[in-house]
Order: structure tokens, then sequence, then C-alpha cells
């Protein structure tokens, strides 16, 4: 939750330290870690607005675990890769 101007310098520091200057790597890496808080905030709030029942009805309906993630959590890992792709 720390704006990115106030890290740019440390983060060239540990780009820098890593050996990865002028590397698609440099570029990678830190847009995927600075998109973390993000992600940990959708999914968690997505998370916690499901109803215990839709849980249940999905084993009452002899799901496996995959599946009910599949069907269940789909949707917010779609709009997440939508915001993430949006924000790359």
């Amino acid at each position: 939750m720390v704006p990115i101007q106030a890290m740019i310098i440390a983060l060239y520091y540990n780009i820098q330290g890593m050996g990865l200057i002028n590397t698609f790597w440099s570029m990678i890496i830190p847009n995927f870690d600075l998109s973390v808080p993000f992600a940990i905030f959708m999914i968690r709030a997505f998370f916690k607005d499901l109803p215990d029942e839709l849980m249940d009805s999905a084993k009452t309906e002899s799901c496996i675990e995959f599946q009910t993630f599949f069907r269940i959590y789909q949707p917010a890992i779609t709009s997440l890769f939508v915001f993430e792709f949006m924000w790359a």
C-alpha cells in the first residue's frame, strides 16, 4: 500500500543486486510483486462474500475439490487476470 514512487530507488538497487539490469526479468518481477497486494485484497473480498451454502451445495452435488474450485472461484480469478492485464 506504498506508492510506487517511494519504492523506485530501492527497487532499482534490488534489481541491480540480482544482476537483472537490462533484462526482461527486470520488468516482469517488479510488476508481479507490486500486483500481489491488490490480488490478495480482491480475492479475499470475493471469498468473504461467498455464502457457506454454496460450498455445501457443491459437496451435495458430489463435486470434487478441483471442480468446486473451478466452478465457484473461476469468476474471481478471471476478473483478477483481467484487472492485472489491464494494469500491466
